[in-house]
């Protein structure tokens, strides 16, 4: 039976050992693009989870007050597809090959993902995997109860940050319309996507826009912005790469997390002054990693995520072992 705290929606199956978890929690490890910030500012106001560090897919971004390693069941790692064993996720990427990787790889029987629960592959049902970020899945799982009322459509500030991260706002427009429209309204019934899918999510790119140039004048951050959204570092072919210099970062976050803690009313989230750097070796190609899935469980991959039909992307670990061991 599903705990009566958790919001339950149809065809996402959402097992008590998922989620149980967040009772344990100490700390965060977030995605430093909008996806994860608003995600993360979220959830300190909910839960008063600190933000510990940043985890990019390559670099690991901590707190050098954080004891190293981390007590991975304290920890929860936010818009992070991680198969590391023990650690904790609340993301949304396609993260399975073939569906039989969802009991292979270990670490996803403590993963809160939506295409992970709908059994969404590689090789599986894949085009009609989540369309949206962790931070609209991750409303929809808090519920009503918890959080204040949907925002209007005409609040082109509250409805644009809804549709923001990861794309949802570009792909209602195409032929994934009606597989967005119906993860807003009836696959997350209720969600704060909701009130815009169900009268015309064709403004949404309009209201996304709004909340940029807002986002940009709260905080003065003027850099790392593409398709209307922020992220610190941007995708190459060797990896992730700064979008601003390592002296900027801390202040562009703090701001940005700012801005998102004044627009909603939250509590604000103070992020750590300074960071220590921990690398692990960034991988893509058109094939899952040598020896998958069960080369996760013999700490052989950091994280994974399937980017398209015909690319994963993977971290091995190299000096993020001594921060997660």
């Amino acid at each position: 039976m599903p705990r009566p705290d958790i919001a339950w929606g149809t065809n996402v199956e959402l097992r008590e050992g998922h989620w149980a978890w967040r009772h344990d929690i100490r700390a965060q490890v977030v995605n430093p693009d909008i996806d994860g910030l608003l995600t993360a500012c979220l959830l300190h106001h909910l839960k008063g989870w600190p933000v510990a560090g940043f985890y990019d897919t390559q670099r690991l971004l901590m707190d050098p007050a954080q004891a190293l390693p981390m007590n991975l069941d304290e920890v929860i790692w936010v818009d992070v597809d991680m198969c590391w064993p023990g650690a904790r996720s609340l993301s949304q990427h396609v993260v399975l090959d073939a569906p039989s990787d969802a009991t292979a790889v270990d670490a996803y029987a403590d993963t809160v993902n939506p295409s992970l629960l709908s059994g969404h592959a590689r090789r599986h049902n894949y085009t009609a995997k989540y369309p949206f970020g962790t931070f609209q899945w991750a409303w929809w799982l808090i519920g009503r109860r918890a959080l204040p009322d949907m925002p209007d459509p005409g609040d082109l500030v509250m409805t644009g940050l809804a549709w923001m991260p990861d794309g949802g706002f570009q792909s209602v427009e195409t032929v994934w319309r009606d597989n967005c429209v119906g993860w807003a309204t009836q696959r997350m019934p209720g969600s704060i996507l909701a009130p815009l899918a169900t009268t015309d999510p064709s403004r949404a790119r309009a209201a996304v826009a709004f909340a940029e140039s807002e986002l940009r004048r709260r905080s003065g951050v003027d850099r790392g912005w593409r398709n209307h959204q922020f992220t610190l570092t941007r995708g190459s072919g060797n990896g992730p790469v700064m979008n601003m210099s390592w002296d900027e970062a801390p202040g562009a976050l703090q701001a940005l997390c700012d801005a998102i803690t004044g627009i909603y009313g939250w509590r604000r989230l103070v992020l750590p002054s300074s960071y220590d750097v921990h690398e692990g070796r960034w991988r893509t190609g058109d094939r899952a990693p040598d020896g998958w899935p069960l080369s996760a469980n013999r700490r052989e991959v950091v994280s994974l995520a399937v980017t398209s039909k015909s690319q994963f992307c993977w971290t091995e670990p190299g000096s993020l072992t001594a921060a997660i061991e």
